[in-house]
């Protein structure tokens, strides 16, 4: 059996490279007619055959490509093993043989002189049991039956029945001719060491199967803490993710609520702004307009004394005639409509660009104020994101450090479990193993 085999009995994790292990512990049978560790009971050879190296063929009377078909074979480790297609092109395998090695071998089988010897050998066997079967079962049921050692030998002897069976087989062969007697004894030998096997074997058989469900049932409460442990630290971590998410969105839900107080209160502070600048802006252009219609009538007044006195100019003229006087005063009086109308629009045009020019002064005078309250604005805004960022980035710092301690704290309580797993096995195993040798 594999060593990869003997160490997954429970979960069965193992493919086809253990039948390349079979390959070569056959080989090794075949060619010193027993196999490895033929001299230990079943348990024993299960504890030490992953616990020893590979077994290795006795004597050097072997050929170098043999040796290394079977060393091959017998690899420990299963992903190290050489496959069925890799071994086929193995010199072992590829070298030349006689081709009539098979032809021998059959025809030595079928020898008349053998095939009749093993035809009379089983003939014997088959008669001195068939004789003496009566007999057996009369001891069997005149014998008491003991439930708790069936086949256990009483102070050094066999069973009744067997007495009986082998005295059949005895006197069945002393009456055969004396030629056959070898034959019959060999026979008999055959019969006892077949019994003695078939009974060791169940005996073994038994004891390995409450082995390994003892340590199957080990495994199981095993796998059932460890299922526990994890369950627990599952438990745990999706507590802390949860927690953790409810302060992230305790954080998030303060900083919105943050975010729009600041903003209610910079809208507030710029509508205010705004209106001061619309009413400084207002009694701006009242005082232009004052002014501007302070020059408008001072502007008339000018031109209509201006009038007045050329007027008066004309009249004190004694030189002219009343005729010409009145013809200059017409002139005047065109010459003043058309200069009232130039002087208008010149002072109109002076009083809007003085205008603009004040508002856009007003304005710039405004600009720096409206700036510094925009930036200082600007500036508890992300003042105010920085600190609820922090205070996530913190929130995350703290939690990842819960959750390392937690997987730190878990990691170890599994490690303490299957160290306790692996011992709590060791000793079982080892208990086994004394128990195994001792009653062997």
């Amino acid at each position: 059996m594999a060593p990869e085999m003997i160490m997954a009995m429970e979960h069965g994790t193992y493919d086809v490279a253990v039948d390349i292990w079979s390959l070569g512990i056959t080989c090794i049978e075949l060619a010193e007619r027993k196999p490895p560790l033929f001299e230990l009971n079943a348990m024993t050879a299960l504890y030490h055959i992953p616990q020893k190296d590979p077994p290795k063929l006795k004597g050097g009377h072997w050929s170098s490509s043999f040796e290394s078909f079977v060393k091959e074979s017998l690899t420990k480790d299963p992903a190290q093993r050489p496959t069925a297609h890799h071994l086929i092109k193995h010199p072992f395998i590829t070298q030349k043989r006689p081709d009539d090695t098979i032809y021998k071998l059959v025809e030595r089988t079928k020898s008349p002189d053998l095939q009749k010897a093993n035809s009379d050998a089983m003939d014997a066997v088959l008669k001195s049991v068939s004789q003496v079967t009566g007999l057996a079962k009369q001891a069997d049921m005149t014998e008491p039956y003991s439930a708790a050692a069936p086949n256990k030998r009483v102070e050094g002897k066999p069973r009744a029945s067997v007495q009986a069976l082998e005295t059949g087989i005895l006197s069945s062969i002393d009456e055969r001719p004396s030629a056959s007697t070898s034959e019959n004894e060999t026979s008999l030998q055959s019969v006892r060491t077949n019994r003695w096997l078939t009974q060791n074997a169940n005996i073994q058989h038994q004891v390995v199967s409450a082995q390994l469900q003892e340590i199957r049932k080990l495994r199981r409460s095993q796998a059932k803490a460890l299922e526990v442990a994890h369950g627990k630290q599952a438990a745990e971590i999706s507590k802390i993710l949860s927690r953790a998410t409810s302060e992230m969105d305790q954080i998030v839900k303060t900083k919105e609520k943050e975010l729009e107080k600041h903003l209610a209160k910079s809208r507030i502070q710029l509508e205010s702004h705004d209106k001061a600048e619309v009413q400084e802006l207002k009694a701006f252009l009242k005082v232009r307009k004052t002014e501007a219609d302070k020059r408008r009538s001072t502007s008339k007044r000018d031109q209509q004394n201006t009038l007045k006195h050329a007027k008066s100019e004309v009249l004190k003229d004694e030189t002219l005639s009343k005729a010409e006087k009145k013809k200059q005063l017409l002139e005047l009086k065109d010459k003043h409509v058309t200069m009232v109308q130039s002087n208008s629009d010149r002072l109109e045009s002076r009083i809007e660009y003085e205008d603009k020019i004040g508002e856009l002064e007003f304005q710039l005078s405004r600009l720096p104020l409206t700036h510094a309250m925009t930036y200082r604005q600007l500036q508890e805004e992300v003042e105010l994101i920085i600190r609820h960022n922090n205070s996530a980035m913190d929130a995350k710092k703290r939690r990842r450090d819960v959750l390392v301690a937690t997987y730190k704290s878990h990691a170890d309580e599994l490690i303490t479990l299957q160290r306790k797993s692996l011992q709590d096995t060791f000793d079982v195993e080892l208990a086994q193993a004394k128990n195994q040798q001792r009653d062997s």
